[in-house]
């Protein structure tokens, strides 16, 4: 089925193909586990979130008043 924002989809897919099929990117799969961009894009529980805070080099300052970073 068409709808307008298909074109979009199809040029954005076909770029990063061709990029691929010359190497001039190589895409790399990374688990969800380690992925630090979820941070971003997900709702997450507390354990994660703060794994994933400290990976980006995000800590807490121990000596603030209230807990702010």
């Amino acid at each position: 089925m068409f709808h307008k924002n298909t074109k979009h989809i199809d040029t954005q897919f076909h770029f990063v193909r061709e990029k691929v099929k010359s190497k001039e990117i190589h895409l790399k799969y990374y688990n969800t586990c380690v992925n630090v961009a979820d941070i971003f894009t997900k709702p997450l529980g507390k354990v994660k979130f703060q794994m994933l805070r400290e990976m980006l080099g995000i800590y807490v300052n121990p000596f603030s008043i209230n807990g702010e970073c």
